[in-house]
């Protein structure tokens, strides 16, 4: 059996740092109180080629919904 060699798979990842603050309503723990929090979001895209600029996503001209 002859195997096929692997296609070269190209990935960028890009990384958000955000704020973001709640309350839990009718809880008796301190969650109950408006507080914050600070999260990461890692989103990486992988494809088997890139397009003609030789890119696999412009982030620049996207916005991705988290």
């Amino acid at each position: 059996m002859e195997s096929r060699p692997t296609p070269t798979m190209y990935r960028v990842t890009r990384e958000l740092e955000f704020c973001y603050g709640h309350r839990l309503l009718n809880y008796a723990g301190k969650c109950r109180h408006l507080h914050g929090h600070n999260g990461k979001a890692i989103i990486t895209l992988r494809a088997e080629s890139l397009d003609a600029l030789g890119m696999l996503v412009d982030f620049a001209g996207q916005k991705l919904p988290i």
